[in-house]
């Protein structure tokens, strides 16, 4: 793979020299129930951890990059912040020490009288790849919490967020736990600031081995913006003691597939400046944003806006044609003679992704020289490149 541009994103702790391990358990103050996936760490020093399910962590500190006076910080959705001193994080935390937090008050989103019926349409926003020369990813495993995020321009028009949709190229563990975070841009916008999941429920999804094309529901959280914000991806859990190597797309250089004459993106139906916004990092829990580059993941992601019944239905009126229009591919994939049902279909083009049914027999849209990527736990992943022919049949072969 030709590499244009990498993000280089080392999730490494600091050298055993110097460095102390403390351990916690983080509970409820109320219910004194374990509060999982709880951000800790030294606040912009990249010292940090994520507790686990049962509220536990491990948290380490390096004397040589830290002063007594720095900020050690609890936070999660739902809680208030806790903030000490590093000296006094020192003395509390040992291996029976109890991290107790208050829950928050919840306020609830305005709600908009309008005598106009209004109904919602799917509007996209965000980025994607056609390739694989630019990246992001992670690399080693010992801190956890670290982020990359993505700002996503929209209009000042109040949306719902749907789904999240990213492409993984390589992916060496067996299982991650990943966690979706959609931040508030500040007043400097040096990177993400508030995070605007007013749920109290954390966005988790279990990353596994041979996943190509990740779509995760956003609608149960309720998420509103009106205005660009960003979203990340955070690595909160690993499943094994293997190394880290998680491999997104990023998005095309020069902006992304946006047009310099009219400044639109193809097909994403949004607007954006001539200077896309680029992407940030940060190493590890209560880390400082760092931006890394002008290029963005390729992160991709269903809106809902509420539009006028008319407007409603001549968007989709359109829409029906489009997907009319599109050339239809279809085959079976096979293993040993047999039909394998369950196997995702995803075309590379496109991001479509679907899967082979019962009787192993898939359709998807796909015109020449498109490619075809096959997937199944256990199988080998397949390439088929598309010719004038409108049937593709895939061979699967066991690891």
């Amino acid at each position: 793979m030709r590499i244009v541009f990498q993000f280089i994103f080392l999730l490494i702790i600091s050298s055993v020299l110097g460095q102390d391990t403390y351990k916690g358990l983080v509970v409820d103050k109320t219910t004194k129930q374990p509060v999982p996936f709880v951000n800790i760490g030294v606040v912009g020093k990249g010292m940090g951890t994520v507790s686990d399910e049962k509220g536990l962590f491990y948290l380490y500190f390096n004397d040589n990059k830290i002063l007594s006076t720095d900020i050690v910080q609890f936070s999660s959705l739902g809680y208030q912040t806790i903030e000490m001193s590093v000296s006094n994080a020192k003395y509390i935390l040992h291996e029976h020490s109890k991290i107790e937090m208050r829950s928050e008050n919840v306020l609830l989103d305005e709600v908009v009288v309008s005598n106009t019926l209004l109904v919602p349409i799917i509007k996209p926003v965000g980025y994607r790849s056609t390739d694989n020369n630019n990246f992001g990813y992670w690399k080693d495993n010992k801190a956890l919490g670290g982020e990359l995020a993505t700002r996503i321009e929209v209009n000042n028009q109040k949306r719902k967020l749907s789904s999240l949709e990213f492409e993984i190229l390589e992916n060496l563990s067996d299982s991650l736990l990943l966690r979706v975070n959609v931040y508030d841009i500040g007043d400097n916008d040096g990177g993400p600031n508030q995070n605007l999941n007013k749920s109290n429920k954390n966005i988790l999804y279990t990353l596994k081995k041979h996943e190509v094309i990740v779509k995760i529901d956003l609608e149960p959280y309720n998420i509103l913006v009106n205005s660009s914000f960003y979203i990340s991806l955070e690595l909160v859990k690993r499943y094994n003691n293997k190394p880290v190597g998680l491999v997104l797309a990023a998005a095309d250089k020069n902006d992304e597939h946006v047009k310099r004459t009219n400044k639109k993106p193809i097909g994403l139906g949004m607007t954006i400046p001539e200077k896309s916004k680029g992407t940030y990092r940060r190493y590890s829990s209560q880390g400082k944003w760092i931006k890394v580059s002008n290029i963005n993941m390729a992160f991709y992601l269903e809106t809902k806006q509420l539009v006028s019944k008319d407007k409603a239905k001549k968007i989709e009126g359109k829409q029906k044609k489009d997907r009319e229009k599109r050339r239809i591919v279809s085959g079976f994939t096979i293993s040993g003679g047999k039909m394998v049902s369950n196997v995702a279909v995803y075309n590379k083009r496109t991001k479509e992704v679907t899967s082979s049914d019962h009787s192993g027999r898939y359709t998807i849209h796909a015109v020449k020289n498109d490619i075809l990527i096959f997937s199944k736990n256990r199988y080998k992943k397949v390439l088929v490149e598309i010719g004038k022919q409108q049937f593709a049949n895939a061979i699967l072969q066991l690891e």
